[in-house]
């Protein structure tokens, strides 16, 4: 099973993971239990624990599937692991996430990123 796969429970819906509560559209949103996972996360992919990382982050995605740090450090680590099709998926994902208009660094690196992984085509 693939790590995309792997991201989507039983059912196609985020979970909370009993950490958190559901908002107006029904979408999970855990209050805090994310965040030491993403961070864990982080500090693997900045040693250049790329696989390790991307497991940490699926993980945190599982509880929080809107957090656009998550999806794009995600997509970072699909990318340094040889997996361009997933990296430029969670790209456009994370993208498609962030609010508009968005902190306009947070969005530029997300565009950046996404140019990289497609080919500039972005």
């Amino acid at each position: 099973m693939g790590l995309r796969r792997s991201l989507r429970p039983p059912g196609g819906r985020p979970r909370a993971g009993g950490h958190g509560r559901l908002d107006a559209a029904g979408h999970a949103r855990p209050l805090r239990a994310a965040l030491p996972v993403c961070l864990r996360a982080l500090a693997q992919q900045l040693l250049g624990q790329h696989e390790a990382a991307a497991q940490r982050y699926a993980q945190a995605l599982l509880m929080d599937a809107t957090n656009a740090g998550c999806i794009l450090r995600l997509g970072e680590c699909m990318e340094a692991t040889g997996n361009p099709q997933e990296a430029e998926d969670l790209s456009l994902l994370h993208t498609a996430q962030l609010p508009e208009p968005g902190i306009p660094p947070v969005r530029a690196h997300a565009q950046a990123h996404l140019a990289s992984v497609s080919g500039g085509s972005a």
